[in-house]
């Protein structure tokens, strides 16, 4: 027997099996979003998202774009002061368009028109509230807040964008015996990261170079020791993550000169941060940590196929690029038995270098022998680990800000002259 229904009883019922349906359809779509690519395998660890990126395959990812040139290019060495640049350290854009630089070698800060007109600068070597002993980095952060970090003076100096000085913080000393504090960056709540390096005990001596005044005619491998340090808002440690591997080198210690050199494809630890995460990662392998504001490990992105092996062709065309940059013959010849002499890696470092845009994308530099020949390669990750683009950006290009339609950085030309280059970007899916 069938029963009918009344208007009043059909109305609900139709609407909760709409609601039904929408769920289901949601729940689908959450699922669809969250499914891993092909290639990609994600499992929970304690609380820790691990993907491992078994296979990057190129059709199921986007194939970004740069472009051929640049829309602003800042830099001549022709031109008035304001247009030259000797030691960039930083440089962002604003929301509304205009550009600031962080000039080392002149100890300021330019800010640019969106044409590239100089508006205004800050600073001039000195200890005063808008001067620095050693400007080592810059950061855009909330409402175009203006910071900058004196390595000298251990010191976050903060301007608005029109260049008026706000206030500066002298950051608390962490009592280690420390070789260098260099800056990371900063979050986008004004917290700022910096990472402490230093110098293991050297085999026969003592560990510290003094001790090193019988040992000749040795070429010792090193690698720092690296602590990643998160300050808070009022410049004291909230955490410390690390010790890690850090950097290799060649110590060479000569007829009475001690002098530190690269290792030819020296393994190293990459460290950036941007918006509310760090990424920490050592070029032994491809494995980058992502890390929140508060110290605590998100994710790990892994990659176990990104290594290759160390190509006679590779061991050429690195030396050359070294000798090339040695202008003395004695010297290049002396720099040349050196490295020959010495064993060089089985394989090549994973990766080259980190980035994080401002979409919270992972930008994943491809390692090149050389730095300085042919376009700079990128892999990029999105917010989960998952691979997304591909990249091919100019030759001597460094990114310093990276948004969602547009690339800034610093390119050296063949006479290693400094050019701060606006590129546009675009996103182009398959």
């Amino acid at each position: 027997m069938i029963q009918r229904l009344s208007a009043p009883l059909i109305r609900p019922a139709l609407a909760w099996v709409a609601t039904a349906c929408g769920v289901l359809a949601c729940a689908r779509c959450n699922r669809d979003s969250d499914a891993s690519p092909p290639g990609v395998a994600v499992r929970d660890s304690a609380g820790i998202a691990i993907v491992n990126v078994r296979a990057v395959r190129r059709p199921a990812t986007q194939v970004w774009r740069i472009s051929a040139r640049p829309s602003v290019s800042l830099g001549s060495p022709a031109g008035p002061r304001s247009s030259q640049f000797f030691r960039v350290v930083g440089a962002v854009r604003l929301s509304d368009g205009r550009i600031v630089v962080a000039d080392g070698g002149t100890q300021d800060i330019r800010i640019f028109s969106p044409g590239g007109r100089n508006l205004c600068s800050i600073g001039g070597t000195g200890g005063g509230p808008q001067e620095f002993r050693a400007l080592a980095a810059l950061a855009r952060t909330a409402g175009d807040t203006i910071r900058a970090y004196d390595m000298r003076l251990s010191r976050v100096s903060v301007e608005s964008p029109d260049c008026t000085f706000v206030r500066s913080r002298t950051l608390a000393q962490t009592g280690d015996p420390e070789l260098l504090r260099a800056p990371v960056g900063w979050f986008f709540d004004g917290r700022i990261v910096l990472r402490s390096s230093r110098v293991p005990p050297i085999p026969g001596g003592e560990g510290d170079l003094s001790s090193l005044n019988g040992m000749r005619n040795q070429r010792l491998p090193l690698r720092t020791r690296v602590t990643v340090i998160l300050f808070n808002q009022q410049g004291v440690v909230a955490h410390s993550l690390g010790p890690w591997n850090g950097d290799e080198r060649i110590l060479e210690l000569g007829a009475g000169a001690v002098s530190i050199g690269p290792r030819p494809f020296g393994r190293s630890l990459q460290t950036v941060v941007n918006g509310s995460t760090l990424a920490v990662g050592a070029t032994d392998a491809f494995e980058i940590r992502l890390f929140d504001p508060h110290g605590t490990l998100r994710r790990i992105i892994r990659s176990p196929g990104a290594r290759r092996a160390v190509t006679q062709e590779d061991i050429d065309t690195w030396l050359a690029s070294r000798l090339a940059a040695i202008p003395n013959p004695a010297e290049r010849r002396r720099e040349r038995a050196m490295y020959e002499a010495i064993q060089f890696p089985d394989s090549i470092p994973a990766f080259r270098s980190l980035f994080l845009d401002d979409t919270g994308d992972l930008w994943v530099r491809e390692y090149q022998p050389t730095e300085n020949r042919g376009p700079v390669r990128w892999r990029v990750y999105d917010r989960r680990g998952y691979p997304l683009a591909h990249v091919a950006g100019p030759e001597r290009f460094r990114p310093t800000d990276i948004g969602r339609h547009y690339v800034l950085g610093i390119r050296k030309d063949d006479l290693d002259v400094e050019h701060v280059e606006l590129y546009e970007l675009e996103r182009i899916r398959r």
